[in-house]
């Protein structure tokens, strides 16, 4: 056996330690002790079975049903193998563990069942597939080396008191060129609630990939990426994730591209986010191939290019849905010799270069409805057929973009120009 799939994990920045049991089986018939700051209990007399090397006794403490499904910590001791087990039944004071951590008859074993573990990095090679990780906002979880490389599927959720109220964990670096998660294996991953930041004066990226010759599937809602080198960044020879879903995020101060949409075969998602201020493009795309970048619902400002390309990034569907790209110092929207381009309801003002910009000869179909154009300095788009009911405005259209409220306003020609121009007007049926 080994920890189980069914694992629930928990963090503490500042109130757990890292010699903590952290963790309960969910569904188990015992008491979920790692909800809590401190060990429910402790001690160095663990010992071995004089027959079966499963179970562990203590002089300290007699086992009991109520700590059937803890993870037990097993952290020194002469002859253990330390890590962590799950207590799988108890019986006559003794605790049977899903595998042996030491040849039977060895003593002196120091333990720790219950309470949250202080660090993510505690789990980096303990955890199982199928584990879910909580992270308390008990503190900032300051790291200085990436946390570890992940290598099975797990997700991670951030809370503030309560598990699921989707309060956000705060995890930030301010050491150089540091990823804050590095993922390996072919495997998903999803991340929620969370704050990752970098202080660092050569930020590392948000989510690095381990390998160079697969893609990592990769999940984020509610989350926040705060002056990092990006959010996500390719391995040598281009290898990201695929697909990278982005629900509810922000991805802010980047010193490179926000989102960097690399490699052939990918597909991104990117619904209701806000993508702003950073050194690169918001959303980059550097290759194709057979790739979908959907965008929904999301406001890409003060970047580079709001969508850009910094490579060849052909052969790419593009569908852009009720979105904004807007005072971005370059283009709007860059799109090159893509196979679709389909841009409904999209607010395109005040960017630098063209709100739209594609190549002349490019050979995909478009499809661009009811756009609302402003200010563009190089002009409303180039190298595509006239909208359909385009609206040009006379003004901001928005309550209050420095302060990244993005309701539209009621002031005639600008908010007031986009209400009810949408596409489609109507939902048939």
């Amino acid at each position: 056996m080994a920890i189980s799939a069914a694992t629930f994990w928990e963090v503490r920045a500042t109130a757990g330690s890292d010699t903590n049991g952290g963790g309960f089986v969910a569904g188990a018939s015992g008491t979920d002790y790692s909800q809590q700051n401190a060990a429910q209990y402790s001690a160095t007399d663990l010992a071995v079975d004089a027959t079966t090397n499963t179970k562990v006794t203590s002089s300290s403490h007699s086992f009991v049903a109520a700590d059937v499904g803890n993870l037990i910590n097993i952290s020194a001791g002469a002859s253990w193998t330390t890590g962590f087990y799950q207590i799988v039944s108890v019986s006559s004071g003794a605790a049977t563990l899903d595998r042996s951590p030491a040849a039977t008859s060895t003593t002196g074993g120091t333990y720790a069942v219950g309470g949250a573990l202080a660090t993510l990095g505690a789990l980096a090679s303990a955890y199982a597939a199928g584990n879910t990780v909580y992270v308390k906002a008990s503190g900032t979880l300051t790291i200085t080396s990436t946390i570890g490389t992940l290598n099975a599927a797990i997700t991670v959720i951030g809370y503030t008191s309560t598990r699921g109220d989707n309060g956000q964990a705060t995890i930030t670096t301010s050491t150089n060129s540091v990823a804050i998660f590095t993922l390996g294996n072919v495997a998903a991953y999803a991340f929620l609630n969370l704050i990752m930041s970098s202080t660092a004066g050569t930020p590392g990226p948000a989510f690095a990939p381990a390998n160079a010759s697969y893609a990592m599937q990769l999940y984020l809602t509610n989350c926040v990426v705060n002056g990092c080198s990006t959010l996500n960044t390719m391995e040598a020879n281009g290898i990201n994730f695929a697909p990278l879903i982005l629900d509810s995020c922000e991805i802010k101060n980047c010193t490179s591209h926000g989102v960097d949409y690399s490699y052939n075969n990918e597909s991104v998602f990117i619904l209701g986010c806000y993508i702003h201020d950073n050194g690169g493009n918001g959303i980059n795309a550097f290759q194709g191939g057979s790739s979908f970048l959907v965008v929904e619902r999301t406001v890409v400002k003060g970047n580079t290019a709001g969508i850009g390309n910094s490579g060849s990034a052909s052969g790419i569907v593009m569908q852009l849905v009720n979105c904004a790209f807007i005072n971005n110092s370059s283009d709007g929207i860059q799109v090159r010799d893509y196979s679709a381009f389909i841009a409904w309801n999209c607010i395109v003002d005040s960017n630098g270069g063209y709100g739209i910009n594609a190549p002349a000869t490019a050979p995909g179909f478009s499809d661009v409805r009811s756009p609302a154009f402003w200010n563009n300095t190089s002009g409303q788009y180039t190298n595509i057929a006239a909208p359909t009911g385009s609206v040009t405005l006379t003004g901001d259209a928005f309550v209050n973009r420095s302060a990244g409220n993005f309701s539209l306003n009621s002031t005639a020609g600008a908010g007031a120009a986009c209400e009810g121009a949408g596409y489609p007007s109507t939902i048939p049926g």
